[in-house]
């Protein structure tokens, strides 16, 4: 079952794109922005913990949290690729599994089956951009160990793997990026306001961080793209970020514009969490786009 793919009726990943940028001293300035129905990329996206069904995995239904998130986090990246997005018997929001590794296995192998028919059927040689985010990017990290890291030919089909909120702390053939003219490389971070706590769930558990916003290194301004009553805004200069390691952590820090009347995101979930549920793709949505068409202008 495909959430997103070339041709898909209702298709929540070539949505209308337009978005309106909000400055500080409140103007708004509409602007136009359209897929790349021509690009010779795709894109392969398996989205975060969304799913309300019960038990130890959802179904392959698809449903109003999977189309959210897929307009959310993978639409935007129809500017630069064909979005191939399946659905995953992933393990639910809500569920209650009596052995989780158990469970979770289920959802990768849902995840290899999606991935499987897509190369074998739809790929046709194309290069590919990997993208996921929290389970869809612990289920990526799984795919691209097993299927991808140590396969030279499908490794050079690879423009870049972008895995925030995994705690991936790398691939021995898919070093992190450095550069936006690097290819093969893998963008990962976990975003917070603050050093994560002892008891984060990202941040400290041996992860990298490539920042987004400057994959060279440094700080650099992230380019927000947010959902707001079923509309596109972002918000130009509010945002910075910088990679930082300090007391055992290594993540994103994210920095707000001290005195920007515009609305700053919270941390959802709390300290613990962070930026996560929702900071880490749409905080940095414009900048992970332009990372992949730079790579892609790169691509052999």
């Amino acid at each position: 079952m495909w959430l997103c793919r070339p041709g898909l009726a209702d298709n929540p990943c070539t949505p209308d794109l337009n978005a309106t940028a909000v400055a500080a001293n409140g103007t708004r300035t509409p602007f136009s922005i359209h897929p790349d129905d021509g690009s010779r990329f795709d894109c392969f996206y398996a989205y975060p913990t969304v799913s309300l069904q019960g038990g130890d995995n959802a179904n392959l239904a698809v449903e109003q949290p999977e189309i959210n998130i897929a307009i959310e986090q993978a639409a935007r990246f129809s500017q630069v690729c064909h979005v191939w997005a399946p659905i995953y018997r992933q393990r639910p929001k809500v569920g209650v599994s009596s052995d989780v590794n158990a469970a979770a296995d289920v959802a990768y192998e849902s995840l290899l089956s999606a991935w499987k028919d897509y190369m074998a059927n739809f790929n046709h040689g194309r290069p590919i951009v990997i993208v996921g985010h929290s389970q869809g990017a612990i289920m990526l990290q799984r795919l691209i160990e097993t299927q991808i890291d140590r396969n030279p030919a499908l490794r050079r089909q690879v423009v870049s793997a972008i895995l925030p909120g995994s705690n991936t702390g790398g691939f021995a053939n898919l070093p992190a990026c450095r550069s936006q003219k690097q290819t093969g490389c893998t963008i990962a971070y976990s975003s917070y306001y603050e050093q994560p706590p002892d008891d984060a769930i990202f941040g400290r558990l041996g992860g990298m961080c490539t920042n987004p916003a400057n994959l060279g290194g440094g700080a650099g301004t992230l380019d927000p793209f947010l959902r707001v009553n079923n509309a596109w805004v972002t918000y130009p200069g509010l945002y910075s970020a910088s990679c930082v390691s300090a007391g055992g952590a290594t993540w994103l820090q994210v920095n707000a514009a001290p005195g920007d009347p515009r609305p700053r995101m919270a941390e959802a979930l709390g300290p613990a969490w962070g930026l996560h549920e929702h900071g880490d793709i749409d905080l940095a949505l414009g900048n992970l786009i332009q990372d992949v068409a730079t790579e892609e202008s790169a691509f052999p």
